[in-house]
């Protein structure tokens, strides 16, 4: 069994697009039966730094400069409840070394930055909308998703957009900035989370508290001679 799952992989008929298309049709019809699904998407670091006969790969960022490896970005669709009904999409791409990430990130065009990423998995999550049109689907990310041409891309109605804030930035309104506007937000929930010991930092028990409202965002500076929209959230 082993050696065919080793041949399988090595037969260059085998494409990893077609077995991903195949498993995007499982999971959608698994969702058709689900009235609310979550959208997960997130990076993780493939370290193949103990395989240096491996061609294809490149620097990953880790304790050491010295890693290489491969990114794979995955949307993995989840109900309310936490039960996996399978991917909606993953991308798995090498880093070039000659471009270290940071490198002109505000002048390299989108499709050239590593956060294309995540405007390709919302294509992905309204494509699975369309197949499923009677499942609401919320695309979830983390502070590292907010991106402004994220927010910029037009969804359908029953595809919601919910990411974490990861910087103060300009809105419209008196209070100018998006950390003051959501200080004026009442407190909608307080969760209470068991913290792991990590690190020099003891186990512990937190309580992040919740808010939300409408704001609507200005484009960044830098992006000035893009002439971008304002946008609502």
């Amino acid at each position: 069994m082993l050696k065919a799952a080793y041949r399988f992989f090595d037969n260059d008929d085998i494409r990893a697009e077609a077995m991903l298309a195949c498993h995007v049709a499982s999971t959608q019809r698994r969702m058709q039966a689900v009235s609310v699904v979550l959208a997960m998407q997130d990076t993780s670091v493939l370290d193949w730094t103990t395989h240096p006969a491996t061609t294809g790969l490149g620097p990953v960022a880790t304790s050491s400069s010295r890693h290489q490896g491969l990114l794979a970005h995955t949307t993995l669709a989840i109900t309310p409840d936490r039960v996996p009904l399978g991917l909606l999409q993953q991308q798995v791409w090498a880093c070039d070394p000659a471009q270290p990430r940071q490198q002109d990130h505000k002048t390299r065009p989108l499709a050239e930055k590593e956060s294309q990423q995540w405007r390709t998995s919302l294509e992905a999550v309204i494509a699975a909308r369309a197949a499923c049109p009677d499942t609401h689907v919320v695309s979830v990310a983390d502070r590292e998703a907010a991106v402004y041409d994220l927010f910029l891309v037009e969804r359908p109605v029953g595809v919601d957009l919910l990411v974490r804030a990861a910087q103060d930035r300009k809105t419209e309104g008196p209070e100018g900035y998006l950390w003051a506007a959501m200080a004026t937000a009442p407190v909608a929930a307080t969760v209470t989370i068991q913290l792991k010991t990590r690190g020099n930092q003891p186990a512990r028990e937190a309580e992040p508290t919740v808010r939300w409202r409408e704001v609507t965002l200005r484009p960044p500076n830098s992006r000035a001679k893009d002439h971008l929209p304002n946008v609502t959230v």
